[in-house]
């Protein structure tokens, strides 16, 4: 147990400030969409959402309105957007051959083609309320991800989410032997160094779960994000060689015959996403993803077509490596942090979670800068919790199992994420009735 507590002491000490900065960083993140939204000086019309066929039918029309509209830009990818009905462009200038970002870089530029009704929108050209507002967001998303500083900093973040699973561990710990002896919940008064770690353990108590699957989650995506390039590096390397070999100005291939010959490989699958061969490059890349799957799924494997037939070869061919079984593992996690809470009552709540949770490592780090000092400056009766619930293990299972089972529930979409919301939310009611029988009974002479 002593070792126990050092790893909780220090490794939260350690870790205590990247893991408030995730949660300061990822609360205004939640609300993304809505913010940017509300931030548009014409807000944009209700979207049709399309199937990926439809979408893709109107590939063609699309690139040649494209050129249309912008003869000095080059086609670098295509995305279908099947909930919004469009085709959405990424554009280059004609003399940057740089490779496609997976960000986005500054000089590219996104295009929404309405494939209805064949309208062009530039999506860096929306007027906006206040801009400011939207770079806040943008930097706000950077910290978050990379601490603005590449790859190395979405590694170092990776590791302090590890160390944060330790602690978040490690407190668990300490705190399952505690309820034999004090109620789970109780807030006692009789020191502030006192109070503050009671609070600490209870707010550690009622979003314990809920960050651990966050900050697991966080290192899960560090992991699919090496193990993805890695991948894709093999994959690409393995279609060059199996493919036609590159030939200067030799792409005789469209982008839409390249789409039907991916669309010929397919079984109970579609394409979200489409790029256009990199310089000296002999391979369309396309992605897939099950047609089952939602619009946010980790989108799979590529498929890579042959841009040119070549002379020997015959028709374009088409090549896709199968995916290590790592990959589809840490997807779940990924869409664990990010894809489970698309109703706006979901992101409500989860940010009532991030609240708590900074409640919880404030709360830590008050009692770690106090620990030479528990003056005792007035004697009380510990406060308990509701009678209903004075059993700490029926506490620790439903502050530990519902958040968990919401968590998961919500991928599922639909119903599963209603039923899912409610899991998340009963901890929360909990919690308040805890917090409120605390405060009566404070408050009582």
């Amino acid at each position: 147990m002593k070792y126990v507590y050092s790893i909780h002491r220090w490794g939260s000490l350690l870790c205590a400030f990247f893991f408030l900065m995730l949660c300061l960083t990822g609360l205004p993140l939640l609300f993304k969409e809505e913010i940017s939204e509300w931030n548009q000086l014409q807000p944009p019309e209700k979207p049709q959402s399309l199937s990926y066929g439809t979408l893709w039918q109107g590939l063609e029309q699309g690139i040649q309105t494209i050129h249309s509209a912008y003869p000095e830009k080059r086609i670098k990818a295509v995305s279908a957007k099947a909930d919004r009905g469009d085709l959405l462009f990424r554009l280059q200038d004609l003399n940057n051959n740089s490779h496609l970002s997976a960000s986005g870089a500054e000089t590219e530029q996104q295009v929404a083609y309405q494939v209805g009704t064949q309208m062009l929108t530039d999506q860096s050209g929306i007027a906006l309320k206040y801009p400011a507002l939207q770079a806040f967001l943008q930097f706000m998303s950077t910290l978050h991800v990379r601490l603005g500083l590449g790859k190395g900093g979405m590694l170092f973040l990776g590791c302090f989410c590890l160390l944060s699973c330790l602690s978040l561990i490690s407190g668990f710990w300490l705190y399952a032997p505690l309820i034999k002896k004090l109620p789970a919940g109780m807030i006692r008064r009789h020191s502030r160094r006192t109070l503050w770690s009671d609070w600490h353990k209870f707010t550690g108590l009622a979003a314990g779960m809920w960050a651990l699957v966050l900050c697991l989650s966080g290192v899960m995506i560090v992991l699919f994000s090496l193990g993805y390039s890695s991948y894709l590096m093999a994959a690409r390397s393995e279609a060059a060689q199996q493919l036609p070999a590159y030939r200067q100005n030799q792409i005789t291939v469209p982008p839409w015959t390249a789409l039907q010959t991916a669309n010929q490989a397919l079984d109970n699958e579609v394409v979200i996403f489409l790029k256009m061969p990199e310089p000296k490059s002999n391979l369309y890349t396309l992605y897939i993803k099950p047609l089952a799957a939602g619009p946010d799924d980790f989108m799979g494997q590529p498929l890579f077509v042959a841009a040119s037939a070549g002379e020997k070869s015959g028709p374009a061919a088409c090549f896709r490596k199968p995916l290590p079984w790592y990959l589809p593992v840490t997807a779940v996690f990924v869409n664990l942090h990010t894809h489970n809470h698309a109703l706006l009552v979901t992101k409500i709540i989860w940010s009532v979670y991030i609240l708590i949770t900074m409640a919880m490592i404030i709360s830590g780090i008050y009692v770690w800068l106090t620990r030479w000092k528990n003056t005792v400056y007035r004697q009380e009766n510990p406060t308990a919790p509701p009678n209903l619930l004075k059993s700490g293990w029926v506490l620790l299972s439903m502050f530990g199992l519902l958040p968990l089972g919401g968590l998961v529930i919500s991928l599922y979409g639909g119903y599963f994420e209603m039923a899912g919301t409610l899991a998340l939310f009963l901890p929360l009611l909990l919690f308040a009735m805890v917090w409120y029988k605390n405060k009566i009974n404070a408050d009582s002479p």
